[in-house]
């Protein structure tokens, strides 16, 4: 399957309404259930700042809720945020406007594939997006499409649920989740996180064996994981020479 038409159906088979009750409740919810959350954004700015100068163009994937430019605000870049949800897009839009920000930003309802043709960027982030995308060529469409919009050796931060540490299909995993979530006070009720804990099922990590082998079919060289939390990961990367459409 190519590419794009791979990366267009991408969100379509998640399973969850981002334009419904569960995108009203996503950006709070995911501050509370991801250990080290607040702490992911200063590093994907920190190692973007290291690669970048003023006036690169940057793409967000995923950019709905805002934290990404929120993070980026002060810096002196072009920003493209993409996000298939227009709820989602609003309440960046909305947390944007509340910024003193020196970032030019644009948001795109809809995913990479539907930029304009011949746009490339000097860097990119998809962060905590790809868990919802099925893994049978549509993991691998979504991330050949995000390569292809990079100028060879862009940086690109990535961070995903990753089912490494506690195996998905284990009610022992599971458990371990619900007493965590219990321990930090994420939810009022147990009720409201087992109904968390059913949507969360829907998800669709992979090993991070896996994740690494996915960005190295998409053309991203010098892999390193910077971030582990549970089962969350975070990967920095650069877009190799040539990449595969």
């Amino acid at each position: 399957m190519h590419a794009d038409q791979s990366s267009r159906r991408c969100f379509s088979t998640a399973g969850l309404d981002f334009d419904g009750d569960w995108g009203r409740q996503y950006t709070q919810t995911v501050e509370r259930v991801i250990p080290g959350y607040s702490a992911l954004f200063p590093m994907a700015l920190a190692y973007l700042k290291a690669h970048l100068s003023p006036g690169a163009r940057v793409l967000v994937v995923g950019a709905g809720g805002g934290a990404e430019l929120a993070a980026f605000a002060q810096e002196p870049w072009h920003i493209t945020g993409v996000d298939p949800s227009s709820h989602m897009l609003a309440i960046a839009r909305a947390r944007w406007q509340q910024l003193t920000a020196q970032a030019r930003v644009d948001l795109v309802c809809g995913e990479v594939a539907d930029l304009p043709p011949g746009v490339s960027f000097h860097a990119a982030t998809c962060i905590l997006v790809m868990h919802f995308v099925p893994d049978d060529g549509t993991k691998a469409g979504f991330l050949h499409s995000i390569a292809a919009r990079l100028k060879p050796g862009a940086p690109y931060v990535h961070v995903d649920w990753c089912d490494q540490l506690l195996d998905c299909e284990s009610e022992l995993a599971w458990s371990i989740v619900r007493h965590y979530l219990a321990a930090v006070g994420a939810f009022a009720s147990d009720e409201a996180i087992g109904r968390f804990l059913d949507q969360a099922k829907q998800g669709h990590p992979v090993p991070a064996s896996r994740m690494t082998a996915l960005f190295a079919d998409a053309g991203f060289v010098d892999i390193q994981r910077f971030y582990q939390a549970f089962s969350y990961g975070g990967w920095c990367m650069k877009r190799g020479v040539s990449v595969l459409g």
